[in-house]
């Protein structure tokens, strides 16, 4: 049994699927444009009607809205890879996890961007 020669289109739509695949892998976590995010509401109705959770958070003296995020948990190494923050277990950490809501607030949290985790503490 003779093997025919792949045809040139064969060859060509292959090449471009592995083209596109190595882009895929080389890229790694994508910058997220939070300027698409819907607006964080102002009030206890819209909030809630969002899943989001209103009320006093750290001692605030303003209620506010929290939301979940959909991207919680995912890998990161800077905030702009995520809807809230990028937080690590640890300082000094260089990845971390996408946090669960946004914004982020109250105790502190080891931040990492862009290099190893840093502590910030908020009120």
């Amino acid at each position: 049994m003779q093997m025919k020669a792949p045809s040139l289109l064969a060859l060509l739509l292959l090449t471009l699927v592995l083209i596109g695949l190595s882009g895929c892998l080389a890229s790694g976590p994508q910058k997220l444009d939070k300027e698409k995010l819907p607006p964080l509401p102002n009030n206890k109705t819209d909030c809630e009607a969002t899943g989001g959770s209103w009320g006093l958070f750290s001692g605030g003296p303003e209620e506010s809205c929290f939301l979940r995020t959909t991207d919680a948990g995912r890998p990161c190494t800077n905030s702009d890879q995520c809807e809230g923050a990028c937080e690590a277990d640890q300082e000094g950490a260089t990845t971390g996890a996408c946090t669960k809501r946004r914004p982020v607030m109250g105790g502190c949290h080891a931040f990492v961007e862009n290099g190893p985790a840093r502590t910030v503490c908020i009120n």
